[in-house]
């Protein structure tokens, strides 16, 4: 059969969405609980205090008394919705055919939807009152100054590592590119880690996330913090019907993916160390 050469272009679907790896929505535990995480929530954290030991046989007059408990973080979380908008002139929009934009909008939206929550929990863009990789309670790692793909690898882990728990590494992916160079990150089963068995974080949502002055190029902040945990709803598509759906002013049709999302660690690490790559 011959090609037909002439006439106006062939509407062809684009390529679908497809999700990067190794994103936060892949390293964090998506907790299914009751829907009243929507209202945010308080952390109950864990004790953050590292075990010491004690001598039964000395006597309690010659001896310190055993130690107790510091203080224990309780850190409050607010949630908050992501979306993504799909918006056409209703020129353009077929009424039989509403399902097929909203299922578009739904597969943009679930490719980029954790870059929404890294850039917030990286920035505290909409909600500074959550706590965020670059608030005020980060401990900024080598004085401030910037240093190599290897030395912040090794400043995050002996953060990390003085938790003597596990806990999870955020890079940029030029940060993360860098790493995987050095043979410093590798790919396994069930996502990326370190020499050390932490989890990594490529996060399209940190690039820009600073907790000092804006950094030049080839330098990017990464952090290290605990474990994070995920509470988020369904997704939904608003409005349901195109008559909805319609800006009468401007003749256009939007359709909306929306996630709601409650996004928490129990604050007791949170270090940050400014990497230069071109070093």
């Amino acid at each position: 059969m011959s090609q037909t050469t002439l006439g106006m272009p062939f509407v062809i679907d684009g390529p679908i969405p497809a999700p990067p790896k190794f994103r936060l929505l892949d390293v964090a535990t998506i907790v299914e609980s009751d829907p009243h995480w929507g209202q945010g929530g308080q952390v109950w954290s864990y004790p953050p205090d590292l075990p010491t030991v004690w001598d039964p046989c000395t006597l309690p007059s010659s001896s310190p008394r055993k130690a107790t408990g510091g203080e224990i973080p309780l850190p409050v979380f607010a949630a908050y919705t992501a979306l993504l908008a799909i918006t056409c002139t209703s020129r353009g929009i077929d009424p039989d055919d509403i399902e097929g934009y909203q299922s578009r909008a739904l597969a943009a939206f679930t490719a980029v939807e954790s870059y929404a929550i890294e850039s917030e929990i990286s920035k505290g863009t909409l909600m500074p009152l959550n706590p965020h990789f670059t608030d005020g309670s980060v401990t900024t790692l080598a004085g401030g100054a910037a240093v190599t793909s290897q030395i912040g690898m090794s400043y995050l882990a002996d953060a990390i590592g003085g938790t003597a728990k596990a806990g999870v590494i955020h890079g940029t992916p030029g940060t993360i590119t860098a790493w995987s160079k050095e043979f410093l990150v590798y790919e396994k089963p069930g996502g990326l880690f370190t020499a050390t068995g932490m989890s990594v974080v490529c996060g399209n949502g940190y690039l820009g996330s600073t907790p000092a002055a804006a950094v030049t190029a080839g330098k990017a902040w990464a952090y290290a913090t605990g474990p994070l945990q995920i509470r988020r709803s369904a997704v939904t598509i608003l409005p349901g019907t195109a008559r909805e759906a319609l800006d009468r002013e401007n003749n256009t049709i939007t359709f909306r993916a929306e996630r709601d999302y409650l996004v928490t660690w129990d604050t007791a690490l949170q270090a940050a160390v400014l990497i230069d790559w071109t070093t």
